[in-house]
């Protein structure tokens, strides 16, 4: 059973040849070549011989039949969480885990770049809201409407008044 694209269907033949001209190598994958579960195999064995299966049960099979001695397959998934279709394919295999594999990071071009940028963009919020805040915070005390300055004793009658020049007549 299969259904990669095209292109894929070729690198599968030959991948799957030589996989079984060497079983005591071959681990079983699920997916395409290049695929995250071929990069972990090759990762985990680097002398193995990835032989890729179009669904988790094709791999169980072939390790089962006898065409790969082992099989790499995701039990959880970071991004998405579990894999249910193993916690019940499993048991009824009769296969069982001999180990396992954490696949890390996948390296994204120019992933530093915008995290930097992000983050002097991010300052530059941040520093402009304190700014606002600032300028919000004299706003409210002016709208209290309260004087600015108590008169606890008052002495005297003030200014006094100005005087009027003159007349010259």
């Amino acid at each position: 059973m299969h259904s990669y694209p095209t292109p894929a269907l070729i690198q599968v033949k030959s991948l799957t040849d030589i996989a079984l001209s060497d079983s005591a190598r071959a681990v079983a994958f699920q997916g395409a070549p290049g695929c995250n579960s071929h990069r972990a195999a090759l990762e985990y064995a680097p002398d193995c011989l990835p032989l890729p299966c179009f669904a988790f049960e094709d791999a169980l099979d072939a390790v089962r039949d006898g065409k790969a001695d082992r099989a790499l397959i995701p039990i959880e998934n970071s991004l998405h969480g579990r894999v249910a279709d193993m916690h019940f394919l499993l048991p009824e295999s009769g296969l069982s885990i001999i180990g396992e594999y954490f696949l890390t990071g996948i390296a994204v071009p120019g992933y530093a770049t915008i995290v930097v940028g992000m983050m002097f963009f991010s300052g530059i919020q941040l520093l402009s809201i304190g700014i606002l805040a600032e300028y919000v915070g004299r706003i409210y005390e002016e709208v209290k409407q309260r004087p600015n300055y108590l008169i606890s004793q008052r002495t005297g009658s003030g200014l006094p008044a100005p005087q009027q020049p003159a007349d010259p007549a």
